[in-house]
């Protein structure tokens, strides 16, 4: 496997590409893609176009979309993504609780894009014309078709690294969404004191409760008070930012190489705005995470270097680890902060940074190598000058069926069983279906497994001969 790991140079933004070649496919994947800055000139636009269009053109689908939060620095260029390439998927951090309060917050501080986005995604409707699967990540109260976990592996059922017919994956794609219930124990406080001050009496949980449960059910409800509390809470979003591992599985013993021959930890840490400030959310963080230490060699840093998102704890991966921060030049935010570099420069680290300058990019390139530090070349059996004989084409459609035959039992035998997409957890997979019924590409692969065999047979100097039928009834 090979992949290209591109930090886009965005400024005051965060714009991730990952791109594999396996063998003879690719897949792709984004994660996030905004920016604000340069915004009159477009700077986003003309990323998309260098990077996207750079790796193959166009005509390669965009596996799937992360998005980490729904901030416009973060998403803005996505539109643009949307209107102008094939995109399968896009996975976004569930918000579990009164979608019309954050609706209010989105609406007033959000670009009308952001806006737009983040209702189409919420209502899952038509606004992508079917063509694009949304995947929402969060626990069992998430009534979705597509929903995952946190911790879940994106590659063994909606993003297959490898080959699609059901053989190990090469690669994990683990989603981690915080739930942010922090973030309406805020709100509610708020609420409470500004109550408090403006009616001159306290008022219980339970009120608050019912405060807040009318303004849900009728929006025009949302009167001074609760927006006030709204704008006090002001971290909400980056705390239920989705992050991501993009890496290999924790038992994987393949080892990985950069361009300059160097075996590497090849995976990263893709953290978009999300608070790791404090031990509860940390704690939660490295349940999910800390498996995969040993093989993390990039971190992105949350919250373009800010120190209300930051948490030394990330650094203790060590000098052997790429720490990547973007922000732009002069930004109004003074990122990354000070007190950031500062627990850098105390163990001896430095970060690399994006801004916007094209310089600035960071570009990897990382391939997979066996123990012994060479890549396995197939080498199978010539037959390219082998002409099936008109009797043996006869027997190919029914070697092919049974081909599939095959690997259907034992599949069921393993206790698999049908269902819409591939999941080694619940072990149900698209593929258990009368050979008619399989999609083109699967029934390519048989028809080339068998035709080849066949092929192999005779090349190898052997006939494949129909036993005549005995016809004498007396017999």
């Amino acid at each position: 496997m090979k992949l290209i790991r591109d930090f886009v140079p965005v400024g005051q933004g965060l714009f991730c590409i990952e791109t594999y070649e396996i063998g003879n496919n690719s897949v792709r994947i984004v994660y996030d893609c905004g920016t604000i800055t340069n915004k009159n000139n477009n700077l986003i636009g003309k990323r998309i176009n260098q990077y996207l269009n750079n790796v193959s053109g166009k005509d390669m689908a965009i596996d799937a979309v992360f998005v980490s939060h729904f901030h416009e620095d973060h998403i803005n260029g996505i539109a643009i993504i949307l209107q102008n390439y094939d995109v399968r998927r896009i996975v976004y951090p569930y918000i579990y609780y009164h979608r019309e309060l954050f609706n209010s917050i989105i609406r007033e501080r959000l670009s009308e894009y952001a806006c737009e986005l983040w209702e189409a995604i919420y209502n899952d409707n038509m606004y992508f014309d079917n063509r694009v699967a949304l995947i929402p990540v969060g626990d069992a109260r998430i009534n979705h078709e597509r929903r995952v976990e946190s911790g879940d592996d994106l590659c063994k059922s909606y993003i297959p690294l490898g080959s699609s017919y059901e053989r190990e994956s090469l690669w994990c794609l683990i989603p981690y969404n915080h739930e942010c219930e922090i973030g309406l124990s805020k709100l509610k406080k708020e609420l409470k004191t500004i109550l408090k001050e403006k009616e001159g009496k306290e008022f219980s949980d339970s009120e608050i409760d019912k405060f807040i449960s009318d303004v849900e059910k009728d929006t025009e409800a949302l009167n001074n008070n609760i927006r006030d509390a709204l704008k006090k809470v002001n971290s909400d979003m980056n705390l239920n930012t989705l992050a991501l591992y993009s890496g290999p599985s924790r038992d994987s013993k393949i080892c990985y190489r950069n361009n300059d021959n160097i075996v590497i930890r090849p995976g990263c840490l893709y953290t978009g705005d999300l608070g790791l400030k404090g031990k509860d959310y940390w704690g939660e963080f490295i349940k999910v995470y800390g498996k995969f230490r040993d093989k993390v060699g990039c971190v992105q840093i949350p919250h373009h270097g800010s120190s209300y998102s930051f948490n030394d704890k990330l650094l203790l991966l060590g000098s052997n680890c790429d720490y990547i921060i973007s922000a732009g030049k002069k930004n109004r935010y003074s990122h990354p902060n000070g007190v950031v570099l500062l627990e850098f420069a105390r163990r001896h680290i430095i970060p690399r940074l994006i801004t916007e300058e094209d310089e600035s990019k960071i570009e990897y390139t990382i391939e997979s190598i066996t123990d012994k530090k060479e890549s396995y070349v197939p080498k199978p059996i010539d037959t390219s000058d082998v002409e099936l004989p008109e009797e043996i084409i006869e027997l190919f459609e029914t070697v092919v069926h049974n081909v599939h035959d095959v690997w259907a039992r034992g599949r069921s035998k393993e206790g698999w069983t049908y269902g819409e997409v591939k999941d080694e957890v619940k072990k149900t997979t698209p593929f258990l279906v009368p050979y008619e019924d399989l999609p083109e590409s699967e029934k390519e692969y048989d028809r080339n497994t068998a035709m080849e065999t066949l092929k192999m047979v005779m090349q190898l100097g052997f006939d494949i001969v129909k036993r005549e039928e005995n016809n004498d009834s007396e017999n």
